[in-house]
């Protein structure tokens, strides 16, 4: 198995997500992948490495949740968003979430 460097495990969602990028630029793009420490969002456009981005992610019934991220690494597909720090109730409400679903098998944490 590949060295996986995550420290939280990921799960497969289809959530829609608006970036608003730090110096101007806005992207409406679909999360693919999220954990509490970052996700994968499928976009057009690849902001370069190291932008800074205010997220809205676009929870089931209605819910948004607001975060802070920045981008670390772009594929043709989209790109990968790292979290900053959380507050307690961005925490809570992504662990929630997230407890719900079954992680992708790459996602396990390193013993």
């Amino acid at each position: 198995m590949p060295n996986e460097r995550r420290r939280h495990p990921r799960v497969r969602v289809h959530l829609p997500v608006t970036l608003d990028l730090k110096g101007g630029g806005r992207i409406d793009a679909h999360v693919s992948d999220l954990s509490v420490g970052g996700a994968f969002i499928e976009a057009e456009e690849s902001p370069p490495m190291g932008t800074q981005a205010s997220l809205v992610i676009q929870m089931p019934g209605d819910k948004q949740l607001a975060i802070d991220g920045t981008i670390r690494w772009a594929k043709p597909d989209g790109i990968g968003v790292q979290f900053g720090l959380l507050g307690v109730r961005e925490t809570y409400a992504l662990s929630e979430f997230l407890s719900d679903l079954e992680p992708m098998p790459d996602s396990r944490r390193p013993e």
